[in-house]
């Protein structure tokens, strides 16, 4: 194998046993002998596994684990790890330098403030070939820093994997409802295996993670979305888009929406009013209702018993409540006997229920 398909099958095999598993809550990846991929050498004697650090289940520190799979150039390299932000606000980066010496760091990045572990790779570059370094992945938050284990890597002679960072571009939410919404973007893989996920949350820390998804190795942007639920109705929401080579992370521009109201629906308020357009064969039955914010439908039941024991066979027209706050509604019935009394009552059902209202009564003209 030559050394250019040799870095293209360590770019495969990091991305399929790296970015291909940012949910894991514990796994190891231990690198297996005759990779591709460079492995890193422990200095500080810890066993030769890289465990992907648990999300707590409280705020508080961020988990952090260095990881073991590295992907050297002669100029360059791909050091990864892995980041739980545990509830608050982190960033990350990591040191290194030549020997034991991490006078360097790359840039810090936003790893959000979800109850999530995500991949954090990162690409150095300015580097001397066949030279080793070491690296170590630190991260941060309103809780304090933590450090990960430091271990080295040596570059090869090989120049370095084609592609860069992606680009990333954060576009509105569309599909907007009480408690959901569809939140969209766009990514240019800048020809790297990339993923890419959506951050959202209530505050501009974020807090929830979408589902991750695949955006290719293209050179071209790529339209790309995530539906979000069990969203607060009434509720200005942040996200961003993020995507994810095994170049380094890239997040796009923070935008919000607000989710639909009102906060909560409830089953409708009834109540019956007087007829009115009496006449010997018709009338027109009255009532007021609340649908309480959800959709709801109305009609009256009438019957010459008082207790409406005739009631299946008689009911109104169905109609729909036509906004979300109290309404006088009406029914029109006809066909009635003469000088007769009658009994009604309006009755309306939303996806909460069907309440009735009191029952009250007409008697029709001679």
């Amino acid at each position: 194998m030559n050394s250019k398909n040799g870095i293209i099958a360590a770019i495969v095999v990091l991305v399929l046993l790296f970015l291909g598993y940012m949910f894991w809550n514990s796994s190891q990846v231990v690198p297996t002998a005759g990779e591709p991929v460079a492995t890193s050498t422990p200095t500080d004697g810890t066993p030769v596994t890289a465990v992907p650090p648990t999300p707590s289940e409280s705020a508080g520190l961020p988990g952090i684990q260095t990881g073991l799979l590295v992907v050297p150039s002669n100029v360059s390299a791909v050091v990864t790890g892995y980041v739980a932000p545990n509830g608050a606000a982190t960033t990350y980066w990591f040191d290194y330098g030549s020997a034991n010496s991490l006078t360097k760091r790359t840039a810090t990045k936003s790893a959000g403030a979800g109850f999530v572990t995500l991949a954090t790779p990162a690409f150095i570059d300015g580097l001397a070939a066949n030279t080793t370094y070491s690296y170590r992945l630190n991260a941060q938050n309103s809780f304090g820093s933590v450090q990960g284990a430091t271990y080295t890597f040596t570059t090869t002679t090989n120049p370095p994997p084609a592609g860069s960072t992606p680009v990333v571009s954060t576009s509105a939410a569309v599909a907007i409802a009480r408690t959901a919404a569809t939140l969209s973007g766009t990514v240019n893989p800048s020809s790297a295996q990339t993923t890419y996920w959506f951050e959202y949350g209530p505050t501009q820390s974020f807090g929830s993670v979408s589902a991750f998804g695949a955006a290719g190795d293209g050179a071209s942007p790529l339209t790309v979305s995530a539906p979000v639920v069990s969203l607060a109705a009434q509720t200005k929401y942040y996200y961003r888009l993020n995507a994810q080579n095994n170049f380094g992370t890239i997040s796009g521009a923070t935008q919000s929406f607000t989710t639909l109201g009102p906060v909560a629906s409830g089953l409708p308020t009834v109540n019956t009013t007087a007829a009115t357009n009496v006449s010997t064969s018709t009338a027109t039955l009255g009532g007021r209702a609340n649908p309480h914010n959800a959709a709801s439908k109305y009609w009256f039941e009438y019957g010459t018993s008082p207790l409406l024991a005739d009631i299946l066979g008689i009911v109104s027209a169905t109609q729909t409540l036509p906004a979300e706050v109290t309404t006088a509604v009406s029914g029109s019935v006809k066909g009635l006997s003469s000088n007769t009394k009658y009994y009604y009552r309006l009755v309306v059902r939303n996806p909460q229920g069907t309440v009735v209202g009191d029952i009250f009564s007409f008697t029709t003209k001679r």
